[in-house]
């Protein structure tokens, strides 16, 4: 089974332009989420880049790691990811977002060991920020071919999980104890500021 996990990432963000190149304790936010996620499954993925020049560090920084790239449409993330399932031939994707640098790699690992034998894997119940979401490549090829609202095209899962009846899902629950008083994802300076602390 060629399992990977797919990281999307890009420079452009509405509400913090440029996030991923932001500094945190002298590195960026993208090597935080890279070397979290190279520790919790072992080694480089896949990343799933705009095929923009504004991109073009995130991808070096990816290369120089052993990362595989591959790069489509900025808006459309889900093709984004059925081009990597194409490209890389994967059965089975977890999908991980550059704007989570503390997410919790016991998670990671769960979903990974989940996914191996369900079509869909939902974390529940963590922080914001904290978890990777799972699915066989035969779901996000059918989302991608049947997805219509750019709702579910920008965020890659919401297809999916509207539709129960078409692939089945498993829940991760968190561990974290009382995991609405945190807050582990980077949106906005504010939440920078929060993630050096």
């Amino acid at each position: 089974m060629n399992l990977a996990i797919v990281l999307q990432a890009r420079v452009g963000s509405t509400r913090y332009p440029g996030k991923a190149l932001a500094d945190i304790c002298g590195k960026t936010l993208m090597e935080r989420v890279l070397f979290r996620l190279e520790q919790a499954c072992g080694g480089p993925q896949v990343l799933a880049l705009p095929d923009t020049a504004e991109n073009d560090p995130l991808e070096r920084m990816g290369l120089a790691r052993g990362w595989r790239v591959c790069r489509g449409s900025e808006p459309d993330v889900l093709s984004r990811y059925a081009k990597a399932i194409r490209r890389f031939e994967l059965d089975r994707v977890v999908r991980a977002t550059a704007d989570n640098p503390l997410v919790d790699p016991q998670i990671v690992r769960r979903v990974c060991e989940l996914i191996r034998d369900h079509e869909c894997v939902q974390p529940v119940n963590g922080p914001p920020g904290s978890a990777v979401e799972g699915a066989a490549a035969r779901a996000l090829l059918a989302a991608d071919r049947d997805a219509q609202d750019p709702f579910e095209r920008e965020h890659v899962f919401p297809y999916i999980y509207r539709h129960p009846e078409l692939f089945p899902r498993v829940t991760v629950e968190s561990e974290w104890p009382r995991a609405e008083r945190y807050r582990l994802t980077v949106d906005t300076a504010e939440d920078i500021e929060r993630t050096r602390r």
